[in-house]
């Protein structure tokens, strides 16, 4: 019988993907079932497993949603199916997010079950407009409170008598109730002019705020249409409030589509949100490294006969010593040949398997490999041999040959194309501000699947894949400076700045 599975309810944070914690991102990544809510970032979704059920059990303050004992049969019936379970929550599980019920649910069946906990919106809130919830001579205290009941009752129940002296009451789910909650506090001692400071989707693209006093916060917040969420601060320290939302993030607002394969697409993914972008995660090809095929085999074993081993991806690299391995050989069989790399992320792989490149192309381009090859030999006709991808543009052993080397190029690993789903495809064409591509043939199928690319950046992760872009049809905005998902990222920051005109 499968063992039981564990519960984890994770706090995502307020709203800002990049505020989840470590530990939360972590269990996110390794899920089996993700059942999320209604306030936690859709942004963090793209980060699961794409193996992973994603189950939307989002509630609203009027409506919809699974109720709660639902909700609770859900996180038992999957564990006990043998499956890790995230039950992601927006804020903190434990700051009015049900987290003791559902805990109790699952230990009262036998079901681990660990609280993770995350940031809450009575901190980020405050934060995201340059506040602190304490400040010495200001305020030692603050107070949260819902200004919903579990039972149904709402801010008119509240006993304000016993809130009017708060130094800093932080008021959560009160977007309905804030005319009943200000009027309340006046009637209960409270001074009509303390300040009040409302803010909306706090840490999101979407944020907005107001700030006022306790007279005047209800209208103001009326006039802008302030909507639910919304975070309410109430004391001296709102006094201090600016009147836009800090987004000082590079990428801030921006939702980008990445391509490529899974890994790579989850490496832009994290660094998209460290970014303060929303990443739609678009996997458009996948790499398999399959069983040594006798073309490979006869070239691992008289690897010493080459003069060159050229590597032009990290893919290659790693297929490469999987299949020499698969041999019983290792890094040693290469001491009689010359290693040529191309770029950064090539070489750095190739470090880990203890060989340092002869030569580097700093430019990531089969033709400029070629060339520094070529430079770098030291007699006519050397002998080279290219492990690559079962699609590799043929630029490479084509300059090599020109050239008078002996070219033995061999499929080390396949790359696969793969046919997104059509609401991907669709929520890209819709949504999407920017579009990474990280490969020729990411390029290929997004092509054969209808992308669309007015009014979105294109960024490359090398001149090869612009090419292919180009010959396509696809304007391309920037080229990054690195084959890595931090190049990308940086390429993407300065085609925004170029575009809007501002300097990064």
């Amino acid at each position: 019988m499968k063992a039981c599975g564990t519960v984890y309810l994770v706090g995502a944070g307020p709203g800002d993907p990049s505020l989840i914690t470590m530990r939360g991102m972590q269990l996110l990544k390794r899920a089996d079932v993700v059942i999320y809510d209604r306030l936690a970032p859709v942004a963090l979704l793209s980060m699961c497993s794409t193996d992973a059920i994603k189950i939307d059990v989002g509630k609203t303050s009027d409506s919809g949603g699974d109720g709660q004992s639902a909700i609770n049969s859900m996180l038992v019936e999957h564990a006990k199916r043998g499956m890790n379970v995230v039950r992601l929550k927006g804020g903190d599980p434990g700051v009015f997010g049900r987290a003791a019920e559902e805990r109790a649910a699952c230990l009262e069946n036998g079901v681990p079950c660990v609280i993770v906990p995350g940031v809450s919106s009575c901190i980020a809130a405050p934060a995201s407009i340059g506040l602190s919830v304490t400040q010495r001579g200001i305020s030692r205290s603050f107070m949260v409170l819902t200004a919903r009941g579990s039972d149904g009752s709402g801010a008119e129940d509240l006993d304000f008598s016993k809130l009017s002296g708060v130094e800093t009451l932080i008021v959560m789910m009160g977007r309905k109730g804030l005319a009943t909650i200000c009027s309340g506090l006046i009637d209960a001692g409270s001074d009509p002019n303390l300040p009040v400071a409302c803010v909306e989707r706090a840490t999101t693209r979407n944020q907005r705020q107001c700030s006022g006093n306790l007279e005047t916060i209800a209208s103001k917040a009326e006039r802008l249409d302030l909507r639910a969420p919304m975070v309410t601060i109430i004391g001296k320290i709102a006094s201090e409030v600016g009147d836009d939302p800090i987004a000082a993030s590079p990428l801030w607002g921006m939702t980008v589509a990445t391509t490529g394969s899974e890994s790579l697409c989850t490496k832009l993914a994290e660094q998209l949100i460290a970014s303060g972008a929303e990443p739609i995660r678009c996997p458009l090809i996948r790499i398999e490294i399959e069983d040594l095929n006798d073309a490979l085999e006869s070239a691992l074993r008289k690897i010493e006969q080459y003069d060159w081993v050229a590597f032009s991806s990290s893919n290659g690299v790693r297929a490469f010593f999987k299949h020499l391995a698969s041999l019983n050989k290792d890094c040693r069989a290469l001491s009689t040949c010359r290693i040529a790399s191309v770029g950064e992320q090539t070489t750095r792989q190739l470090l880990r398997h203890g060989i340092l490149a002869d030569v580097q192309a700093e430019v990531e381009t089969g033709a400029r490999l070629a060339e520094t090859i070529v430079e770098s030999s030291t007699a006519p006709g050397e002998s080279v041999l290219l492990p690559r991808s079962d699609r590799a543009l043929q630029t490479l052993p084509a300059k090599l040959g020109q050239a008078g080397m002996n070219v033995t190029q061999v499929a080390a690993y396949r790359t696969v194309a793969l046919v997104p789903a059509s609401y991907l495809v669709d929520q890209i064409n819709d949504s999407a501000d920017a579009i990474l591509f990280a490969s020729p043939s990411a390029v290929r199928c997004a092509a054969d699947a209808g992308f669309r690319y007015e009014g979105k950046l294109v960024v490359c992760i090398g001149e090869t894949t612009a090419d292919t872009c180009q010959r396509l049809g696809i304007g391309v905005d920037a080229v990054a400076d690195r084959a890595s998902a931090a190049g990308m990222v940086e390429a993407l920051a300065r085609a925004k700045a170029s575009s809007t005109g501002v300097a990064v």
